[in-house]
C-alpha cells in the first residue's frame, strides 16, 4: 500500500519545469483525448448516424457549452491564471483564497444561472433550432435541461485545473481531463440502451463529475488548502473580474458563430447540425493536439514574462507560432488530402451511410481552410491575455461574427451544410489577421515578416507532400481492399507516414531549425543513454 501512495504522490506532483515538457504531456493527453472523442463520434454515427436525433443531441449542447464557454473555459481562465501565477510568486496562502473565493463564487453564480436557463429552456430553444418541429424542440428542452448540470461540475473542475497549470502539474492536469469524454462514452454504451437519447445527456453529467471529483482529489493531493471563503472585495477577484468583462463580449460573439450555425444548420436536411459538429471535431484533432497544447503550455511563461520582459514575451510568442506554424500548416493540408479516408475510418459505421459520409467529406474540406488559423488564433489570444488585454479579441471576434453571418446565409443556399463550414473557416481567418495587427501594433515588432517568409517555405514543402500522400492513395488502393475497414486504415495509415515522411525530410534538407530541433529533442528524449537537464537554448523548442 505503502509503494502505491508513494506512486501516487510522485505522479500527483510531477512538475513539468519548461514549456516542452509540459507541452509534450499536454500533446500526449491532446492525443488520448481526441482518440476518445473519435470513440464517442464512432458510437454515436454507428448508434443514430446523421439524423435528425443526433441534430437534437448537439443542439442541446448549445446552452450548456455556453455557460462553460464563456464563463469557465475562456472569461475565468484569461483571468486567472495570470493573477493567481502572481499571487502564488508573492505569497502562497493569499492563493489559496484567491482559489477558495473564486470557486465558492462560481459556484453560487452558475448554480443560479443553471436554474434561470432550465425555466427559460424552451423559449431559448424555440429561437436556436427554429427548423425543428414542436415534438424535437421538446426533446431538446428536455436533454438541455438535463445537460444544465454539465457546466456547475466542469466550472469548479477547471478552476481547480487553472491551480494545476499554474503550478506547472502539467501531467495530473492531462490525465484527468481525460475522463469527461470516458463519461460520455459509458452513456452511450449503457445509458442509451436504457433512456434512448436521453442516456445521451446523463453521459454528458457523468463526465462533467468525474472531471470534477478528479481535480478535487489531485488538487487537495497538491496541497491546495481550500477556505469557505465568500468575497468580492480581495483585489485578487477584482482584478480577475476586470479582465473577464471584455473577454466575456469577446467569447459571447465567438459563441454567436455556433449559435449562427445551428439556426442555419436547423432549417436544412435532417443531420446537418451533426455532420457540421462531426467534421468540426476531425478538424479539430491538429489544433487540439499541437496548437492549444503548445499555447496552453506556454501561458504561465507568457503570462510571467509580460510583467518583467518584453523582450522575453515577444521572443516566446514567435517561437511558439514558429512551432504552431511548422506542425498545423502540413496536417492542414494532409487533412484536406487524406480527408475522405479520414471520416471513413472514424464515422462510416451503422446507420452513418454513404450520403453522410459524403457531406461530412466535403465540410471537412472546407475546415481545413481554417485549421492553420484556429492554431494561430489559440496563441495569439492567450498572448493578450498574459499581456491582460482582453478587449483586443474582443474586437477581432466582432469582425469574425459579422462575416460568419453575412457568408454563412449567403453560403448556405448555395452549398449547404458546408458552405457553413467554409463561412467559419474565413471568419476565422479574418480573427486571427485582426489580432495579428493589433498585436504588433501594440509590441511594435518587425518579426512578422520572417513569420510570413517561414509560413510561406513550409506551406510550399507541406502542399508537395500532401500531393504526394493524395497520388500514393491509388497504389494502396490496388494492394488492400478498401472496401473493408482495415483496408481503409492500412491505406490512411501509409500515404499518411508518406506525406509526414517526405515533409520532414524537406523540412531538413531546406534547413528549417524546427526539423532539426525536433530531431534533436526525439533523440534526447528516447535514444539518450543517460538523462540530461533541459537547458533554455534560445535556437531549441520552446524552453
Amino acid at each position: 500500500m505503502q509503494f502505491y501512495r508513494s506512486m501516487w504522490e510522485k505522479f500527483v506532483n510531477h512538475k513539468s519545469n519548461t514549456i516542452m515538457s509540459a507541452a509534450v504531456i499536454l500533446v500526449a493527453a491532446s492525443v488520448i483525448s481526441k482518440f476518445l472523442g473519435f470513440l464517442r463520434n464512432a458510437l454515436l454515427a454507428d448508434k443514430f448516424g446523421a439524423s435528425r436525433a443526433l441534430d437534437i443531441y448537439q443542439a442541446s449542447f448549445k446552452i450548456p457549452d455556453l455557460i462553460y464557454s464563456i464563463l469557465v473555459f475562456g472569461a475565468l481562465s484569461a483571468g486567472f491564471i495570470p493573477v493567481f501565477v502572481r499571487y502564488f510568486e508573492r505569497n502562497r496562502e493569499d492563493a489559496w483564497k484567491l482559489a477558495s473565493d473564486t470557486l465558492n463564487i462560481l459556484f453560487v453564480f452558475l448554480a443560479a444561472l443553471s436554474g434561470i436557463l432550465f425555466l427559460l429552456a424552451p423559449t431559448i430553444m424555440r429561437f436556436i433550432v427554429p427548423g425543428f418541429n414542436a415534438a424535437d424542440t421538446h426533446t431538446a428542452v428536455v436533454l438541455t435541461r438535463i445537460m444544465l448540470l454539465q457546466p456547475i461540475f466542469l466550472g469548479l473542475g477547471s478552476i481547480l485545473g487553472g491551480v494545476l497549470q499554474s503550478l506547472g502539474k502539467f501531467l495530473i492536469y492531462a490525465f484527468c481531463s481525460l475522463f469527461y469524454n470516458l463519461g460520455i462514452i459509458l452513456g452511450i454504451i449503457f445509458l442509451v440502451p436504457i433512456w434512448g437519447i436521453y442516456g445521451l445527456g446523463w453521459g454528458v453529467v457523468l463526465g462533467s463529475v468525474l472531471y470534477f471529483i478528479l481535480f478535487l482529489i489531485t488538487t487537495m493531493s497538491a496541497q491546495f488548502h481550500y477556505s469557505v471563503i465568500f468575497s468580492f472585495g480581495i483585489t485578487g477577484i477584482k482584478r480577475i473580474m476586470t479582465l473577464m468583462v471584455p473577454r466575456t463580449l469577446s467569447l459571447i460573439i465567438t459563441q454567436i458563430n455556433t449559435f449562427i450555425i445551428t439556426i442555419l444548420a436547423s432549417t436544412l436536411q435532417a443531420g446537418s447540425i451533426a455532420v457540421f459538429n462531426f467534421a468540426n471535431d476531425l478538424q479539430a484533432l491538429p489544433v487540439g493536439i499541437f496548437a492549444v497544447s503548445l499555447a496552453t503550455a506556454a501561458f504561465p511563461t507568457l503570462s510571467l514574462h509580460s510583467s518583467t520582459s518584453a523582450e522575453r514575451f515577444t521572443a516566446t510568442v514567435h517561437k511558439t507560432l514558429r512551432q504552431i506554424l511548422f506542425l498545423t500548416i502540413p496536417l492542414a493540408l494532409l487533412f484536406f488530402a487524406l480527408r475522405a479516408q479520414i471520416v471513413r475510418i472514424t464515422l462510416g459505421y451503422g446507420h452513418f451511410n454513404w450520403t453522410d459520409t459524403l457531406l461530412t467529406v466535403n465540410t471537412l474540406a472546407a475546415f481545413c481552410f481554417g485549421i492553420i488559423a484556429e492554431g494561430i488564433q489559440q496563441l495569439l489570444v492567450r498572448s493578450f491575455f498574459a499581456m491582460e488585454d482582453s478587449l483586443s479579441p474582443f474586437l477581432s471576434g466582432l469582425a469574425s461574427v459579422a462575416v460568419n453571418l453575412v457568408l454563412g446565409i449567403y453560403f448556405k443556399s448555395l452549398f449547404g451544410v458546408w458552405g457553413l463550414a467554409l463561412a467559419f473557416s474565413i471568419a476565422v481567418w479574418v480573427d486571427v489577421l485582426v489580432m495579428f495587427v493589433i498585436f504588433y501594433a501594440k509590441t511594435k515588432t518587425r518579426e512578422w515578416q520572417s513569420i510570413i517568409k517561414f509560413s510561406v517555405v513550409v506551406t510550399l514543402i507541406g502542399s508537395f507532400a500532401a500531393l504526394c500522400a493524395h497520388f500514393s492513395l491509388y497504389g494502396m488502393d490496388m494492394l488492400v481492399n478498401t472496401n473493408k475497414v482495415l483496408g481503409i486504415f492500412v491505406q490512411l495509415i501509409v500515404s499518411s507516414a508518406i506525406g509526414v515522411g517526405i515533409f520532414f525530410s524537406l523540412a531538413l534538407v531546406t534547413h528549417i531549425a524546427e526539423a532539426h530541433i525536433f530531431l534533436r529533442m526525439i533523440k534526447r528524449k528516447f535514444f539518450a543513454r543517460r538523462l540530461q537537464p533541459e537547458v533554455d537554448d534560445p535556437t531549441s523548442f520552446i524552453q
